[in-house]
């Protein structure tokens, strides 16, 4: 006969050591038997499963059905022989499983952890309806709920049933009864990183509560399901996961939220099982002890929840503060201590629409070129654009020519002043070129009028005419002139065209061939840089053939070899433009912070509009041996106000607050508006050694590392930003 209590089950039947290790043996063995099977049978039964991720986990979620259905046969037998008790008293005290406890745990549970998923990770349930496949997703949904059913309701009936039970026997104080328990749950976790072991405890505790109190397992059980099969249906790339590297960092945000979650789940399970306070034939706490541990429990999280602070002293020794008075003396002296002798100087952005670091910047860039004799700027923009607008900007000293080859997003109001600056200076006498080192056409200069593949043929009729006579050449400008038309087009074909011309695998061989050959033309009348400009917007054109729309929006993996390949390609430009047409010359960079950082794999697990960081090919990774005594790098982040490209007096996106691990929040709340923050000296300082976040690739996701110095040199801090602003004919 069973007890009234569900750990007082451990009383039944036998339990000397030896028994609960056989116990635990058996599933053991199951589990790694299967395993050595299913790696023999592998490749045999992958042709009955699709193609593609949907057949991927598709036979992922049978192959989890059967090694833990087996591994739960094995664990039921042995336990209830080796223990001689009836395998029921594992799971309740009562004389049916109640599927009623199982779904209502498995809905309520599901519905929270829904809300608070949406709420932390809301990008990510976008890339799941982009993608959304209304087949694909019931069949997984169904099939996943089985198994995942299966190896969930596994983990509860030997976590929560089994070895709760049997710690009982030794410990009867049930507040430590419950942490112990969750203890060894958290343990078989912790190789996910610490965050995964703090919150696997959290859950571990939540539910053993739940188990106590109900005296049944369903409950959980069903909520387990549902923790792991909306997680590895919406939230979570089940590859991903498996090769998720230890991590010591920990995301208090969703930290806080999630204990938030799991105390709501033990207040409405507590409702659901309407149950007295247990008699006191189990030396039970009762009501009071599950309060007093819900209490402990959202202490700890609070406890938990302060991560080391960014100390006084390192601030006062490191952060310098600026003025919001743009004409204020000397606000920028200290970069030439910080910057020193390095004569390239890489200015980011974390958007391309954030009107009040445009501001800043265009301070620094003045006080650069006046006062630390820079004469050269290169912008992320189209290589050819800015070679025409620099030869006008020569003759005409007028910012206009340069203003006009560059992205609509760099012609906005907030870039008045860096334009009439660079017009005063030049009109001064002073020297100050521009160039370019995207791929990519970035204006009406190398858009229109089929303008690329005039300044082509002008430079061989001035140069070399005998090439226009040739067949190669003759079949190169023709394939030029009719991507040119496509730009010619107006409304969607027309913008589709600037993004992308398309050609069969032939045609691409082809072109390079014909690229190639005019590259090699150029070299011979010593027009180097036009030979890598075309080399440049070739292999642009090329890699971006490849893109379709509908494939970018579904499946945002597709982007992530064109990316790489432009960052590739701007990096062969940029190499190109420092170490032979401004070998001497003091250079500012301007552009976004992610194609300048180096050393990305530093960065912990994060993706950027479908861009993993770590792995991702990135130009300033590229480049940086190359120049490593020379470059000094500067990215920009804010705690709040909103950014994007919007008119006058329109809002723009809300930037998303920072987590207290991010020098954002520790700046903040330091009562700093404005600062510039050098990292060199940061690797001694506990707040960044231990992992810090930095949102400067949006204004949205944080990057989180515990070598920033390596990775960047020093951070421009906005408390509150503002959106840029358009402006009428820029």
């Amino acid at each position: 006969m069973m007890e009234t209590n569900f750990i007082e089950n451990a009383r039944l039947g036998e339990n000397k050591w030896w028994q609960y290790a056989l116990s635990i043996l058996a599933p053991v063995l199951a589990i790694i038997v299967m395993n050595l099977v299913i790696r023999q049978i592998l490749p045999a039964i992958k042709p009955l499963f699709p193609d593609g991720d949907f057949g991927k986990d598709l036979g992922t979620y049978s192959l989890i059905a059967v090694v833990f259905g087996l591994a739960l046969l094995a664990f039921l037998i042995a336990a209830s022989k080796l223990h001689k008790r009836p395998a029921k008293s594992f799971l309740t005290t009562h004389e049916k499983f109640s599927w009623k406890s199982y779904f209502y745990g498995f809905s309520l549970w599901g519905l929270l952890l829904l809300l608070s998923s949406l709420l932390l990770d809301f990008e990510r349930f976008r890339a799941f309806l982009e993608s959304f496949n209304f087949f694909h997703f019931w069949v997984l949904l169904l099939v996943g709920f089985v198994s995942i059913g299966i190896q969930s309701f596994f983990e509860e009936l030997v976590i929560r049933g089994y070895f709760l039970q049997g710690l009982y026997l030794r410990i009867k104080n049930i507040p430590w009864l419950i942490t112990v328990n969750a203890l060894i749950f958290g343990v078989l976790h912790f190789g996910y990183g610490l965050h995964n072991f703090l919150y696997s405890w959290l859950f571990g505790v939540a539910f053993a509560m739940i188990v106590i109190f109900q005296n049944r397992i369903e409950f959980v059980s069903g909520a387990h399901n549902a923790n792991n099969l909306l997680l590895a249906l919406v939230f979570l790339d089940l590859s991903e996961a498996t090769n998720e590297g230890f991590s010591w960092s920990i995301n208090w945000t969703e930290f806080i939220v999630d204990t938030v979650g799991l105390l709501l789940l033990v207040g409405l399970a507590y409702m659901f099982s309407k149950r007295k306070p247990a008699k006191a034939k189990l030396d039970y706490p009762g009501k009071s002890a599950i309060a007093l541990l819900a209490i402990t429990f959202l202490c700890s999280a609070e406890a938990f929840s302060q991560p080391t602070q960014l100390s006084d002293h390192w601030i006062d020794d490191n952060v310098h503060i600026l003025n919001n008075d743009s004409t204020h003396a000397g606000k920028f002296d200290f970069l030439k201590d910080e910057i020193s002798e390095r004569r390239i100087v890489f200015l980011g952005e974390a958007t391309h629409f954030d009107g009040s670091t445009f501001e800043r910047r265009s301070e620094i860039v003045k006080y650069l070129v006046e006062e630390m004799d820079f004469e050269v700027v290169l912008f992320e923009a189209g290589m050819f654009d800015l070679m025409v607008a620099n030869g006008e900007f020569q003759k005409t000293h007028d910012a206009q020519k340069i203003r006009s080859a560059l992205w609509n997003f760099w012609k906005t109001a907030q870039w008045n002043d860096f334009y009439s600056f660079i017009e005063k200076h030049k009109q001064g006498g002073h020297s100050l070129q521009f160039a370019g080192f995207d791929c990519k056409f970035s204006s009406s200069y190398g858009f229109d009028n089929h303008n690329y593949s005039k300044f082509l043929e002008q430079i061989f009729k001035d140069k070399f005419p005998e090439v226009l006579s040739n067949e190669a050449y003759r079949e190169y400008i023709a394939i030029w002139q009719d991507i040119e038309n496509g730009y010619q087009q107006s409304g969607i074909k027309g913008g589709l065209s600037r993004i992308r011309f398309k050609m069969t695998e032939e045609e691409k061989i082809k072109f390079r061939q014909l690229s190639q050959w005019i590259a090699g033309q150029l070299v011979e009348i010593k027009e180097h840089t036009v030979a890598q400009m075309v080399k440049s917007n070739d292999e642009g054109i090329l890699a971006y053939s490849d893109l379709r729309l509908l494939k970018m929006i579904f499946n945002k993996k597709s982007i992530i070899p064109i990316n790489n390949r432009r960052d590739e390609l701007m990096a062969e430009n940029i190499i190109h433009l420092l170490k032979n047409v401004y070998p001497d010359k003091k250079i500012i960079v301007i552009g976004g912070s992610y194609h300048f950082i180096r050393n990305n794999n530093l960065i912990e697990p994060l993706k950027i509009q479908g861009i993993p960081i770590p792995e991702a090919t990135i130009m300033g990774d590229l480049i940086y041996d190359d120049f490593i005594d020379e470059i000094y790098t500067i990215g920009f982040t804010a705690f709040e106000g909103e950014y994007g490209l919007v008119k006058p007096n329109k809002k723009g996106t809300s930037v998303k607050s920072p987590s207290q691990n991010s020098l954002e929040f520790q700046l903040a709340s330091k009562g700093i508006a404005q600062g510039f923050v050098p990292l060199a000296r940061a690797e001694n300082e506990p707040f960044f050694s231990e992992g810090t976040s930095l949102r400067l690739f949006d204004h949205q996701s944080a990057a989180t590392s515990k070598n920033w110095s390596s990775i960047i040199d020093a951070v421009v801090f906005i408390k509150t930003v503002s959106p840029a602003q358009e402006i009428a004919n820029p």
